[in-house]
């Protein structure tokens, strides 16, 4: 038989099933098929990825006929991979593909240089405007994409044209302010006012540009601190006048500081409405965010409009007065919800313990009286927390008052002694009842492995403890300790179910996996798949029934895969001797070795039927066996 060494190797390149795999196939074969590689050898190192992506792309379905079609392939590849795109028409690409406007912003804002935009107009559009030009641009951006730069350049300049048009200016601003109030940004308020065409707009008062930046910022503060809400509860000022009644009221006070004259019925007006809106707020501090709003609207608000106002103003005395009961609302309101808090971590105590933790936690914030139970015997002590837990009503304690009268009910129900001087079981029998019908519900599914995990978490850290807890003079420990140990044996069989099942499903996939053996991959992974599951089976006890059969099925799969790896052994060998033959121009003597290669691994099967079946995943695997691989899929 002879052997076409240049056929093989243009089958090899056919049978590339990647650009990657391509690469290796051309190189390694480059000599026998004669190809001129110095073009490639030209192309930029970063860019020659790009030649095997393109030569993959082109080859053809029934692959490249001979060396010839694969030299031109290669050499068509090479010349484009040489084409230097046009920067110019990748940034108009790169602006054509913005699928927002802000994306579009985006593209322009990094591709401008390139493109030569002239960004001039754009700069003088006011800030709170410059989106519109985008969203603008972005609307009026054809389905087929801007042309060119030109026509970038036009859309964009029209944008501009279009968002420096103002056909409600006044509108506008208050919108602006609107914007600001409930993106909560006072400083962009304050940045508005600073412009006096918009403050001319609203009719604010020009004195405001005296004052300091920070006074400036306290007006800013008084327009967002008093804005009405619509139905939607958002910020919406509707007209030039509110906005400018608040502004020109706080500028009167800020700017009278500077000639040292109050006008004290400007300031009595902003104090008195200030106050109003304090007081509103002090209404409902049911929760920490209303609070913090209304802390925060005394201190940056309230007090200092109270303290603006004169001291000879008549009404002084009656505004600090509402002002010190506003104070005295919010800290009480504070107290209370730091009262409901500490409520809510004793009503969250899952057991006797953290029953006992929190009420020590909180016992100062509550105002408990704690005298009783420091006279309690220390040994007595553990009795209170677990009758007071047993006591708690299913919807938890009301108040502070309640958690108190249940205390000093579990403290007297320790305290009493009956003749014989044992302590009372009441408590501790309804506690480790309870947990007894919680831990026996848990023992009724035992599916998984997270519910037998909770289940015996449960028995340890709570029944087992709470039956323990049990007098042993009580009439009920015995049955106890009958409904513990039933429990415990429920859970016991279920960690061997869970074993069984997971042991059975481990070997299911060995056995799986070792009906298909004819790769060294597979061989691994079947190989694997034994050694976990020969793990889970060892780990069965000897008197579980299932671990007997399971490990007559793992021997079946340990047989398959040495049985295949030593025929993958032989196989390799014999083809390493057939390739040395190959490479010695032997292909004789190669061929009959690799017809043995059948006879190891498959001796059921004639040698001189389907060969290519038989030795193509075996050869396939070892490295460096193509040539090998071609001489005996060319025989007749």
């Amino acid at each position: 038989v002879v052997v076409d060494p240049i056929k093989v190797a243009v089958r090899a390149v056919n049978n590339a099933a990647t650009a990657g795999d391509l690469k290796i196939a051309v190189e390694t074969n480059t000599a026998v098929l004669t190809l001129d590689m110095t073009g490639y050898a030209t192309v930029d190192p970063a860019r020659q990825s790009e030649v095997w992506t393109k030569m993959f792309a082109d080859k053809p379905a029934t692959g490249f006929a001979d060396k010839a079609a694969i030299q031109v392939a290669l050499d068509a590849a090479v010349e484009a991979a040489k084409v230097v795109a046009d920067p110019v028409a990748v940034a108009v690409n790169a602006v054509n593909n913005a699928a927002t406007a802000d994306a579009l912003k985006i593209a322009v804002d990094t591709n401008k240089t390139i493109l030569t935009l002239d960004m001039t107009g754009y700069a003088t559009v006011e800030l709170e405007r410059q989106s519109e030009v985008w969203t603008k641009m972005f609307a009026d951006k054809p389905a087929t994409g801007f042309a060119d730069k030109a026509a970038i350049q036009a859309a964009l300049d029209a944008a501009v044209v279009a968002a420096k048009v103002v056909t409600d200016p006044v509108g506008s601003v208050i919108k602006y302010i609107n914007d600001a109030i409930n993106a909560i940004d006072v400083d962009t308020i304050k940045l508005i006012l600073d412009n006096k065409a918009k403050r001319d707009l609203l009719g604010i008062k020009e004195a405001f540009s005296t004052l300091s930046n920070d006074d400036k910022i306290f007006v800013a503060q008084a327009i967002f601190d008093n804005a009405p809400t619509d139905n939607e509860g958002l910020s919406n000022y509707t007209t030039a006048s509110q906005i400018a009644e608040v502004a020109n009221q706080n500028i009167d006070i800020y700017a009278a500081k500077i000639v040292g004259v109050v006008p004290v019925g400007a300031a009595v007006t902003v104090a008195s409405k200030n106050l109003g809106t304090l007081e509103q707020k002090t209404t409902d501090l049911s929760s920490s965010e209303k609070l913090s709003d209304a802390k925060s609207y005394y201190t940056n608000t309230a007090e200092p409009s109270v303290n603006a106002v004169s001291n000879d103003a008549k009404e002084k005395p009656s505004f600090l007065d509402r002002l010190r009961s506003a104070w005295t609302l919010i800290t009480q309101g504070e107290e209370t919800l730091k009262v409901n808090d500490a409520v809510s971590v004793v009503n969250s105590a899952a057991t006797a313990d953290e029953l006992k933790t929190a009420v020590n936690i909180n016992k100062e914030v509550l105002g408990l009286d704690m005298t009783g139970y420091q006279e309690v015997d220390t040994i007595k002590q553990s009795d209170v927390w677990a009758k007071m837990f047993a006591d708690k009503p299913a919807t938890g304690f009301a108040d502070k008052a309640a958690i108190q009268a249940t205390l000093n009910a579990a403290v007297n129900a320790a305290k009493t002694v009956v003749a014989q001087g044992v302590v009372p079981v009441d408590a501790t029998i309804t506690v480790a009842s309870k947990n007894l019908g919680t831990l026996e519900q848990k023992t009724t599914d035992l599916s998984s492995h997270a519910k037998l995990s909770d289940a015996k978490s449960y028995y340890t850290n709570t029944a087992e403890p709470s039956v323990n807890a049990v007098s042993n003079d009580a009439k009920e420990k015995p049955s106890f300790l009958d409904r513990l140990e039933a429990a415990w044996i429920l859970i016991t069989k279920g960690e061997v179910a869970l074993q069984v099942k997971d042991a059975t499903q481990q070997v299911t996939d060995a056995e799986q996996k070792a009906a298909d053996l004819s790769t060294q991959e597979k061989i691994d992974q079947a190989n694997n798949a034994y050694n976990t599951a020969k793990a889970s089976v060892d780990n069965l006890n000897n008197d579980v029934p299932e671990k007997k059969p399971l490990s007559e099925k793992l021997a079946v799969v340990l047989e398959k895969i040495n049985v295949k790896q030593d025929a993958l052994a032989a196989a390799v060998e014999l083809t390493q001797q057939a390739n040395v033959n190959i490479n010695q121009g032997n292909t004789q003597d190669a061929t009959v070795i690799l017809d043995s290669i059948l006879n190891v691994v498959e001796p059921s099967i004639s040698p001189v039927t389907n060969t290519q079946t038989i030795v193509e995943p075996i050869i396939s695997s070892v490295p460096s066996t193509q040539t090998v691989a071609g001489a005996v899929y060319d025989k007749p």
